[in-house]
């Protein structure tokens, strides 16, 4: 309900479901009429992690602090973006959503660049960053680096099964262009991408993840992995009995 200039929900409510439709109106409306300059860290806010820092954003941004601040500040004034302490974040978290689905492509694919621009340059990452860094990659065109930086991430994270699912997935959305990069890199990356989705019990699509694997393996994979993809395959192959008896 909208009561004294205010908008009154349950936020728990709103996870479970569709946003309402006043309500997502009435905040794709209040976007729509910022000012460019308060659109610009509104859609950085939604293509960053859950909450920023004022340097990291003036620093993305090529901006000072000092106009970085008062931006915020005028945001925050709106209540679109809120700051308990240092960090600043979503005021509600379905406003990412609502950024990015009212967002030009080529406009969020420039935030993207200078993201992983900056995070490019930076000596160490969080895990949570680096997550970031691969999701920005896979989100532009004709990116290579998805590829190398997948394989980086899934050789580091190698028991994560929250970091290989989401590794994999982007990888098997884009498997047929990067097979011209590297196909033995595709089927190293989908052949962890299913046995993390068989250990959530995702059966299903793990199967159909790893017929690619096995057809894409038949040719220009080295030994060990053949091997393990043969292995792999017995072991679907026995589930898949057991289903039909």
């Amino acid at each position: 309900s909208y009561k004294n200039l205010r908008w009154h929900f349950q936020m728990q409510e709103l996870e479970k479901e569709e946003l309402p439709p006043k309500i997502r109106k009435y905040f794709e409306r209040k976007f729509k009429l910022l000012e460019p300059e308060l659109q610009e860290i509104m859609r950085f806010a939604a293509l960053w992690k859950k909450s920023f820092l004022l340097k990291e954003t003036a620093e993305v941004l090529s901006y000072s602090l000092i106009k970085v601040s008062a931006r915020i500040d005028r945001l925050k004034n709106l209540n679109l973006l809120v700051q308990p302490a240092k960090s600043v974040s979503f005021h509600y978290p379905f406003l990412r959503n609502i950024v990015c689905q009212n967002s030009e492509k080529n406009e969020l694919n420039g935030f993207r660049r200078k993201i992983i621009s900056y995070l490019e340059k930076r000596k160490e990452l969080l895990p949570e960053e680096e997550m970031l860094l691969f999701s920005h990659y896979a989100n532009l065109p004709k990116n290579k680096k998805m590829l190398s930086f997948g394989k980086a991430l899934q050789m580091k994270f190698k028991k994560d099964i929250e970091k290989i699912i989401a590794t994999g997935k982007e990888i098997f959305k884009h498997r047929k262009e990067l097979e011209k990069i590297g196909s033995e890199d595709v089927v190293f990356l989908l052949n962890n991408y299913a046995w993390a989705l068989d250990r959530i019990a995702d059966y299903e699509l793990a199967l159909s993840v790893f017929r690619e694997v096995w057809e894409l393996g038949k040719s220009g994979v080295n030994q060990n992995l053949k091997n393990e993809i043969f292995v792999r395959n017995l072991y679907f192959l026995n589930r898949e009995s057991k289903f039909a008896e």
